[in-house]
């Protein structure tokens, strides 16, 4: 290889170094542009995701409230009802009793 031929190469070898510098260069400036983007993006959806958890929060909470004040209140609600019930038949029991004897004793005093 001549010394014209071998200047020709380093010549052709620095241009490719030089470009592939550039491009590399290139790459690293769009990369960091991209990830701006992403966390741009990434701050956006953490917000979405923060107001979506304090929602979930408020419903869970919610449902806490109503199962430890509601539902007992309702089962109190539910049992009254049924002793009231209850209470209604062994007073329609006595009353139809006392009926019964007062006939008894009616009958008993027009036997007489």
């Amino acid at each position: 290889m001549t010394e014209m031929e071998r200047r020709q190469d380093d010549k052709v070898a620095k241009v490719m170094l030089e470009n592939l510098s550039k491009n590399f260069d290139d790459f690293r400036l769009e990369n960091k542009e991209d990830h701006e983007s992403i966390k741009e993006a990434q701050a956006h959806t953490n917000g979405n995701v923060t107001e979506l958890q304090k929602w979930r929060f408020f419903i869970t909470g919610g449902l806490g409230v109503l199962t430890v004040l509601v539902v007992p209140m309702l089962l109190f609600i539910a049992q009254q009802f049924i002793v009231r019930a209850n209470a209604k038949e062994d007073t329609q029991k006595q009353i139809n009793l006392a009926v019964v004897e007062a006939l008894d004793n009616y009958q008993a005093e027009i036997v007489q």
